[in-house]
């Protein structure tokens, strides 16, 4: 794919301006090519910076993380999840002179919370700034840019979304599917079907050896005969220091036991062709349907609840008053997320997870959407349409002793700004 040139490169930069300023900074991950910012403001966006030696950035509209995130962390990444998460996006600094390169600031200037992207071809970097703190995807080269960007001049304009094809197809060739759920679900369900194949072939082999029909020989052969006249083939399969008769018994007991197996073998066989031919015929807006709730749902008869069903993985809960939110937190595991508006009094809400599942933001916009409808217009009308809520896991939530309000003190929250796109 030819690299992008200087006035694509302004172009998306235009773009960018008119879509993400004021987004909040809510997600930061590595996959093989750079590294990906989601984005929130009314809706999610995933920026796309690929610093490969044909570099690119782009942006993605989407519910759902647009490339396969990789499994080992960046330096860079745990930077910005320390130091930018959860600021907005104030400014997006570009001039012609600077060539490839552009400054997103996340605070205010004076602050110096910014990420500069430089996409040259072959000199791709990342250096990320937080106050007196930097640091870089690659190590800085001492080189003079400004010369190597004089040199190329630009050809024909592509658009944002002719870059995003042309990237898409050659990220995709090189086994980096950009993926949806769908595809993921199918991907996982063909693992299912050649994991359950390659169980029946370990049980058939073991079939094979056919050991409770030679120990039910020998059981027969005993019954007539001596120990001593056993044949040589027979002899690991006896204790020649016991007896005859306790040998004929332990052979007869283990051919037995061999037989049990075998039955079981056999049975497990057919349970897993059965299976096999399930995952084969299910489609995956059938499994959609079928699959349920993978958590133990939140039960009391005293308390007074409103539930949100997120996914398979998730469940919020809001109690009706103060008493049910403190019971409510009480129940809760020390993993499971609680959320309030910050400086607004308001109910509290739990999100139940299972212990390592992650919420997305749409999800996480979806429980504050939830919160923030229980408000009588004039309260949200009061507050301008925007709400900073405040969620962290209960573990780090602490009712305060002997307050009837039901107020709490928390630690380790995360921040999280949302703005009612009717505002």
């Amino acid at each position: 794919m030819k690299s992008i040139n200087f006035q694509e490169f302004h172009h998306i930069i235009e773009y960018l301006k008119s879509k993400i300023i004021s987004a909040q900074l809510q997600e930061v991950y590595p996959f093989e090519r750079g590294l990906v910012l989601g984005l929130y403001l009314h809706k999610s966006f995933w920026l796309v910076i690929d610093l490969s030696p044909s570099p690119m950035l782009l942006l993605y509209e989407t519910n759902k993380q647009p490339v396969v995130k990789s499994q080992k962390p960046r330096p860079v990444t745990l930077f910005i999840n320390s130091n930018l998460k959860n600021r907005p996006l104030v400014e997006i600094e570009y001039q012609p002179e600077w060539g490839r390169r552009a400054l997103f600031y996340f605070s205010h200037l004076e602050s110096k919370h910014q990420i500069e992207v430089i996409l040259i071809p072959n000199n791709a970097n990342l250096i990320v700034t937080a106050e007196e703190k930097k640091i870089s995807w690659i190590k800085p080269q001492n080189r003079d840019f400004s010369a190597i960007e004089k040199m190329t001049e630009a050809e024909e304009f592509r658009s944002h979304q002719v870059l995003k094809e042309e990237w898409e197809a050659q990220f995709s060739s090189k086994n980096a599917a950009i993926r949806d759920e769908k595809k993921l679900w199918e991907v996982k369900n063909l693992k299912n079907i050649t994991k359950k194949q390659g169980a029946i072939e370990k049980i058939l082999a073991t079939l094979e050896d056919n050991k409770e029909e030679t120990y039910y020989k020998i059981g027969e052969f005993l019954k007539y005969n001596s120990l001593e006249n056993l044949p040589f083939e027979w002899l690991e399969y006896v204790d020649k220091s016991k007896t005859k008769d306790w040998n004929r018994e332990t052979v007869f007991n283990k051919a037995k036991g061999y037989e049990q197996k075998r039955s079981g073998a056999i049975q497990r066989i057919e349970k897993l062709k059965e299976e096999i031919k399930n995952l084969q015929n299910t489609s995956f807006e059938e499994n959609q349907k079928l699959t349920k709730h993978k958590i133990s749902p939140v039960q009391s008869a005293t308390m007074a609840l409103r539930k949100l069903e997120l996914s398979q993985q998730a469940i919020a809960y809001m109690g009706k008053n103060a008493q049910s939110n403190m019971e409510l937190l009480k129940k809760s595991q020390a993993w499971d997320l609680w959320f309030h508006l910050r400086d607004f009094p308001s109910a509290h809400v739990i999100v139940r997870r299972n212990k390592n599942y992650k919420l997305s933001n749409d999800e996480i916009v979806k429980v504050i959407e939830w919160m923030v409808s229980e408000y009588s217009k004039s309260k949200i009308e009061k507050s301008n349409g925007s709400f900073d809520v405040v969620y962290t896991e209960c573990r780090y939530v602490k009712p305060i002793k002997g307050d009837r309000l039901g107020r709490v003190q928390f630690a380790n929250e995360q921040n999280f700004l949302w703005k009612n796109p009717r505002f």
